[in-house]
């Protein structure tokens, strides 16, 4: 980039970037270039910010301006990033639908494993939306379902005893829970959790992540139950 650029040239950059962003998700080599381009563009501003101090004093707060314009593209670009990478899970969940209906185990192995990284990669690098955690939880179902085909075993889609239940009243109780932990609350939230039926609480856990908070206490409340139904026996 050119390091002459003027206030207004950095600002036609930022509005260029920024336009970028409108259009579609950007995918990793895309942010990766948007990043680098930013990063110029605010390098040239600090250099012009620094000039403007001892020239002008006033122009200062144009460069603020500048400054927080950039701020809020960076937050852009990780939101296009994630709507991209939902995107594609979203899509390799419709293959996995394909090959489901197919029966085909070799290439249902092949997406399964792509899939599950995407997901866990997603998890561990981004915090989705209620939106995006949907389009994953459907996801985490099919991988049920695809994982029963290829083991032999036996599918038991949840929805059919869901009698009604949906992602939205799923949505609302999470919220309630990871309130209730905020607070640390745990005793008000495994007696909400608790208390769902079994179907709910796989709805419930494909919303997560497997190291999430609320995943373990998923576990610890199926384990406790577990530990009751053993005792009672």
């Amino acid at each position: 980039m050119n390091c002459f650029l003027n206030p207004r040239q950095c600002c036609e950059r930022l509005h260029s970037i920024e336009e970028k962003l409108i259009v579609q998700p950007i995918s990793p080599d895309e942010r990766k270039n948007l990043v680098h381009e930013l990063e110029e563009v605010s390098h040239v501003i600090e250099e012009l910010e620094a000039q403007a101090f001892c020239i002008n004093r006033f122009a200062t707060s144009y460069f603020k301006e500048l400054k927080d314009t950039i701020v809020m593209l960076y937050g852009k670009i990780d939101d296009s990033i994630l709507k991209y990478r939902v995107s594609v899970i979203e899509k390799g969940t419709q293959q996995l639908d394909v090959f489901l209906q197919k029966r085909d185990i070799k290439q249902l192995s092949l997406v399964v494993d792509t899939l599950k990284c995407q997901i866990n990669s997603l998890f561990n690098t981004y915090a989705p939306t209620f939106e995006d955690r949907r389009v994953i939880a459907f996801a985490q179902l099919q991988l049920e379902k695809a994982a029963a085909l290829i083991e032999g075993k036996p599918y038991f889609d949840p929805f059919s005893d869901l009698e009604g239940w949906s992602y939205l009243e799923t949505e609302a109780v999470l919220e309630t829970i990871a309130e209730l932990l905020s607070q640390n609350d745990r005793k008000a939230a495994r007696l909400i959790f608790s208390q769902l039926k079994p179907a709910q609480k796989r709805l419930f856990n494909a919303y997560l992540a497997p190291d999430d908070m609320l995943s373990h206490l998923l576990h610890d409340v199926e384990g406790s139950t577990h530990h009751d139904q053993l005792i009672a026996g």
